[in-house]
């Protein structure tokens, strides 16, 4: 499994920012961090029986509960729980059934064969309108010089490159975890702000898109509009 060194994600957090202001303490810091942390490791592996969170319904709701009151809900976070939720609702949770569902779907839409539906790099997102056909480019090498400085290395059997939606996500939530150790500057804020809307931000409603095209009706349009709508809200909280 590709993972950064972050924390695990904890169940708790609901809808929209308070526009201009990062008002947090170490609880709201912690609470992004870990609904963070569970959108990006969802993007990088499938699920396990060990895992599988995400298709519990009661997962979504407390999942939502704290968004609310760190000024994060938006019409994309909404949009994605109440999928969420009526995807766990269709599906036996726990039945190997669902979870091998659930599976295939991240392999079609992230793995392939014989290519991904729903490419999950940045650099193919790079030609705004469209979606590339090749890895490994320049917001990859960005990536890895943006983990390197931060002291993050990715890890794990997959070896994703740098520029995975699950890894950009990740390192927010390292970001978000560090700032609830410790509290941080207006330009440490305003770093973390510039990457969203620069990186994962920019991109993630192409990478939305794509993900409702191939599997309208999936699991992971959930997880791509949570993250997407995660990423407006702090993008616009600068």
């Amino acid at each position: 499994m590709s993972v950064l060194d972050v924390p695990s994600a904890r169940m708790q957090a609901d809808a929209e920012p308070n526009v201009g202001v990062f008002a947090f303490g170490p609880s709201e810091w912690e609470l992004l961090s870990e609904r963070f942390a569970f959108l990006g490791n969802s993007l990088l592996d499938p699920p396990s029986r060990d895992t599988a969170l995400g298709l519990h319904e009661q997962f979504w709701g407390v999942f939502a509960e704290g968004l609310v009151g760190v000024g994060c809900a938006n019409e994309l976070i909404v949009s994605g729980v109440d999928h969420a939720q009526r995807f766990a609702r269709r599906m036996a949770v726990g039945d190997e059934g669902a979870l091998g569902l659930v599976r295939m779907e991240h392999a079609r839409l992230f793995v392939g064969p014989p290519k991904p539906a729903a490419p999950p790099w940045e650099t193919f997102y790079a030609q705004p309108g469209c979606i590339g056909d090749a890895g490994f480019g320049r917001a990859t090498f960005a990536m890895r010089s943006i983990l390197r400085q931060a002291g993050l290395e990715v890890r794990g059997a997959s070896n994703q490159y740098a520029d995975h939606m699950g890894l950009e996500l990740l390192y927010i939530a390292t970001l978000c975890d560090r700032f609830a150790c410790a509290p941080p500057s207006a330009d440490e804020v305003a770093m973390l702000v510039g990457f969203v809307g620069t990186h994962p931000g920019a991109w993630a409603p192409a990478f939305c898109a794509a993900v409702q095209n191939a599997a309208p009706d999936g699991y992971y349009r959930c997880i791509a509009e949570t993250a997407a709508g995660l990423c407006r809200c702090l993008a616009r909280n600068a």
